[in-house]
Parts: structure tokens; C-alpha cells; sequence
């Protein structure tokens, strides 16, 4: 994906904003999770973007109707 589709993605997505307190290690679990879950839910979690505020405050932002099709198995 290059910069703008990336821009139109986020543009016409409404997007999903959660926040844990998380370490890096944990928080690169976390996407691996995603990335590879594919094959069991059938949900494609592309583009998930990710940062963190402090070296334990992680912030992700995902797609909507990526978080209700999960939600919806």
C-alpha cells in the first residue's frame, strides 16, 4: 500500500482507537496475533497502525468494520 491509498483508506474508514498499557514486546505479540489469525477468522487486518506515547502506553488504531466482523464470528 503506498502513501495514497494508505490516505484514501483512512479517509473513507471509520477507524477503531484502542489503548492499553503495553511493552513493545507485548504490543508486537499483539499485531503478530492479528497478522496470523487470518487463516482461523477470515479477517484480513490490513491496515492496522500502532504507537506508543511512552515506553508502556500503546495506542492502535484498526479499521471498524475490521473490529465488527471479528466480532460477528
Amino acid at each position: 500500500m503506498n502513501y495514497q491509498e494508505l490516505l484514501d483508506f483512512v479517509q473513507k474508514n471509520p477507524m477503531d482507537l484502542q489503548n492499553a498499557n503495553a511493552s513493545i514486546f507485548a504490543a508486537d505479540f499483539v499485531f503478530q496475533a492479528y497478522v496470523e489469525s487470518d487463516p482461523i477468522t477470515g479477517v484480513i487486518y490490513e491496515p492496522i497502525f500502532g504507537y506508543h506515547v511512552t515506553a508502556d502506553n500503546f495506542y492502535q488504531i484498526i479499521a471498524d468494520d475490521k473490529i465488527r466482523e471479528l466480532a460477528a464470528l
